[in-house]
């Protein structure tokens, strides 16, 4: 017997009444998609809202997960995640670690336009510097004299990125004025853009109760401002961080707090604090780790504090190794430190969609009758700090050492499907009864997955129901009891927005610009996604879907039936935004972009006052504001508010669930770890696995490509790079087909001797190595769909990853011990 869907559709019953934390029975359904393409807020409906379940998340804890998590600590919001992006038509220098704008990066091809635009200004050409382990396309001597590429061991970033920390500091090249801003009431009165905590006050002896925490109002007796933080002004004296004039950036001495009693403490500004972390090693000490000389150290961190504010340090999936988190941090402090956010030439956030499933000026999709409150600790355990837990209340109650737990807890992420699915299959915290997966490929794109868990998969017993819909059997969908047919992006409805540095409010909408090849249901819609959530959540009787469950603002209520439903209702919202409707669409406008199409579905399911503006935004594509609009001088009008954080006082509260530890509040030298804290060359030695491993994205094919023949044609395969010394040491020629071995496998493959990456460096190139999307041949209702060679061409690294050691009882791959984050870069490795 397998349980469907309806069984477990129970948020009444708990699962496990021993542990209530986890919540009912209806989190045992998990729910992933790849990215927000546009349809996940149908998805998140009948998830989350509907059926009630926590467990739903995407592709990031596999892309570019470290990266999000680490700058958002950095910019004060790690719920949220947000990250910026340089301004490309202002920024004069650029400082890519672990992305290569010209084939990554979020978005690459946005970004490689950009940059091919920036670099070819005539005047203010933009500068640059690409550091990663392999030459990337953004590196081009074509380009000019302009950019450099600068080699680094794999998965030593952090160490770099401290050097140049330190040199900052050292030599006091950071922005003074800007850091010297305590808080949002100096900004404002000093007319600066953003503010920082690098003058608070924060406790730094490590042996108080109190350490790593920011002195507050309270601890001196201030009444009026005893929530303030406490700042030192130029005179020595102390104050709240409301005071409209600039306080000391760097403090470092004992005083009396009265809170404390009669002893002095050791106190130290945020920026201090992180001055004291970056100078725990030498600049040769990094030097050596990295492999990057002194000298070019200092060139990097002299040439990024020569341009005010007009530089800009990004990152993104090359920080995705075993210190990933704070790798990631660091590089998002070097923008603090030059205090470049929200101004132009700077570090820019985007400003965000219309907000079309919320509670729109038109209709209210957010709310619905019986709209469920999903609760309880997710498969992945993130965001639920496992001191909170019954598991470890009763270890204390018995009198044992709650640490380590049975598996890492993560208290900073958000939803993370690397802990999900092999959490769910390990039962810790709890077992999985079904999964709809949605597009999604983790047995591919998962480094190390399919040698851990695909046996697991396989099990029925481990996850009863798997359930993947998708317009293609990949590798993943190829492991599901059942594949629902979708639909491809040119045959879809969705609505979906810009990412990082779009600074003007925008959201796209898009609409079926072919018929759907798929089989209709017998009232004429498409299967596909909607169809079958639709289907599923009527005969499950869930709310949120059916007749009359979406609300009009005007009173008036509407069904919720088909994709045309939700969407267009989702485009009246963006249409109608802010008070300020776009332009009803004239005749004109529905011939020239085919819109005219649809207007039989506007008109049924949207009022008379309402089409024509929804028709405009599909004419148009979606919505978007003006850019000029979206300055105000030399500074973005939608600026990021928040305190930019120097010392996170936030991840001094959070433990490492496997060693106790707490986590270290700003960037501070880890080496890449396991999860029970072990280095991983303590692991695995470097005599015995001399090579590391890296990843990058190809500037043609991405992982679902392969079966575009025109891309085979240019770029058939993905022969590993290795270093030309390396090459010369194991007596190996271009194009001999050598075997890579890691703990986690072995794959054959051809060799590409080069002097374009760093010693003692693999590379492979993403998006190659497919076992499905056309590789093997299926059979289909009797009829065997055939299959070609040539999509199988090639390696896929994540073929080499490998179960992290260190987990026994909750088994799963190598993980960022902070962000989640799958570790891809800095596998070791040996040749032959």
């Amino acid at each position: 017997n397998v349980d469907g869907l309806r069984a477990i559709c129970d948020i009444e019953n708990l699962i496990d009444k021993d542990n209530p934390e986890y919540g009912h029975r209806a989190n045992q359904l998990l729910v992933t998609d790849a990215a927000n393409e546009g349809r996940t807020g149908l998805l998140t409906r009948f998830a989350r809202f509907s059926f009630g379940t926590v467990n739903q998340s995407n592709h990031g804890s596999y892309c570019g997960q470290t990266f999000r998590v680490g700058a958002g600590a950095a910019l004060g919001d790690i719920a949220n995640m947000p990250h910026g992006k340089p301004d490309w038509n202002n920024a004069r220098f650029g400082l890519f670690l672990g992305t290569a704008p010209a084939q990554s990066g979020n978005p690459f091809q946005r970004q490689g336009r950009e940059l091919a635009e920036a670099r070819t200004r005539i005047d203010n050409a933009l500068r640059y510097v690409v550091v990663s382990p392999i030459l990337p396309m953004s590196s081009s001597f074509a380009a000019g004299s302009g950019n450099k590429w600068v080699p680094v061991k794999p998965a030593t970033d952090l160490a770099l990125v401290l050097g140049i920390i330190q040199w900052i500091l050292d030599n006091g090249r950071y922005n003074k004025k800007a850091l010297a801003i305590p808080g949002p009431e100096a900004m404002d009165a000093n007319g600066a853009a953003s503010w920082t905590n690098a003058t608070h006050l924060v406790v730094a002896d490590e042996s108080h109760p109190r350490y790593g925490t920011a002195l507050k109002g309270s601890d001196f007796n201030w009444e009026e401002n005893s929530d303030a933080n406490v700042v030192m002004l130029s005179d020595g004296s102390l104050a709240p961080n409301t005071v409209l004039e600039y306080a000391n950036e760097m403090v470092e001495e004992h005083i009396s707090v009265p809170a404390f009693g009669e002893d002095k403490v050791l106190v130290r500004t945020s920026l201090a604090m992180l001055r004291a972390s970056v100078n725990e090693k030498t600049l040769q000490e990094y030097s050596d780790i990295c492999e990057v000389p002194v000298s070019e150290i200092e060139n990097i961190a002299n040439e990024f504090t020569s341009y005010g504010n007009r530089a800009a340090a990004d990152a993104h999936g090359g920080t995705m190794s075993g210190s990933g988190f704070y790798t990631a941090y660091a590089i998002s402090i070097l923008n603090t430190l030059v205090g470049n956010l929200n101004v132009r030439g700077g570090l820019l956030l985007d400003a965000g969609p219309f907000g079309p499933f919320g509670k729109g000026p038109k209709y209210n999709i957010a709310d619905f009758d019986g709209k469920v409150d999903p609760k309880g600790v997710a498969l992945s355990r993130h965001r639920f700090p496992y001191e909170k837990t019954s598991e470890y209340k009763r270890k204390v109650a018995n009198g044992e050492n709650p640490y380590p737990a049975k598996a890492p807890w993560y208290p900073a992420p958000g939803a993370l499907s690397s802990e999900m699915i092999a959490s769910g299959m390990a039962g810790y915290p709890y077992g999985i009864k079904a999964w709809i997966n949605h597009i999604s490929n983790p047995v591919y794109a998962m480094a190390g997955f399919k040698n851990m868990a695909l046996e697991k998969l396989r099990d029925p017993k481990v996850i009863p129901l798997i359930i993947s819909i998708n317009p293609f059997i990949n590798e993943t969908s190829a492991e599901s009891d059942y594949i629902v047919p979708d639909t491809v992006n040119y045959e879809s409805w969705g609505i979906g927005a810009p990412w990082a540095d779009v600074v003007a409010k925008s959201s796209t909408v898009r609409c079926p610009a072919v018929s759907p090849l798929v089989e209709k249901t017998k009232d004429g819609q498409p299967i596909n996604l909607e169809s079958f959530l639709i289907a599923c959540a009527i005969r499950l009787d869930l709310p949120g879907f059916g007749k009359g469950v979406i609300k009009g603002t005007d009173g008036t209520q509407h069904d919720l039936l088909t994709a045309e439903d939700f969407y267009l209702r989702g485009a009246a919202n963006i249409a109608f935004a802010g008070n300020k409707p776009v332009e009803p669409a004239s005749d004109d406008d529905l011939k020239l972009t085919g819109v005219n199409r649809y207007v039989d579905k506007l008109t049924s399911c949207l009022q008379e006052d309402e089409w024509r503006q929804v028709a405009m935004v599909l004419s148009r594509g979606g919505r978007f504001d003006k850019i000029d609009d979206a300055w105000n001088g030399d500074q973005l009008k939608m600026r990021h508010e928040p305190a930019l954080q120097l010392w996170n006082e936030s991840l001094t509260k959070m433990r490492h669930s496997m060693t106790g530890e707490r986590y270290h509040g700003c960037p501070i030298w880890y080496p890449t770890r396991l999860a029970d804290g072990t280095s991983m060359r303590e692991q695995f030695d470097e005599r015995q696995w001399p090579f590391l491993l890296t990843s990058y994205k190809s500037n043609l094919m991405s992982s679902i490509s392969i079966a575009a023949s025109r891309l085979r044609q240019v770029h058939p395969h993905n022969p590993v790079s290795i270093n030309r010394q390396d090459a010369e040491r194991f007596n190996i020629k271009n194009g001999d087909e050598i075997t890579i071995t890691t703990p986690g496998g072995t794959v054959r493959s051809v060799v590409l001797v080069r002097d374009g990456i760093a010693p003692g460096t693999i590379a492979i190139e993403h998006g190659y190595g497919h076992t499905e999307l056309g590789a093997r041949e299926h059979e289909i209702d009797g009829r065997r769909i055939g299959s070609d060679k040539s999509l199988s061409a090639g390696i896929n690294l994540n073929d080499l990853g490998f179960a992290d050691p260190t987990r026994a009882e909750v088994s799963n791959v190598w993980i960022d011990w902070v962000s989640g984050g799958i570790v891809r870069q800095g596998l070791p490795a040996r040749i032959g």
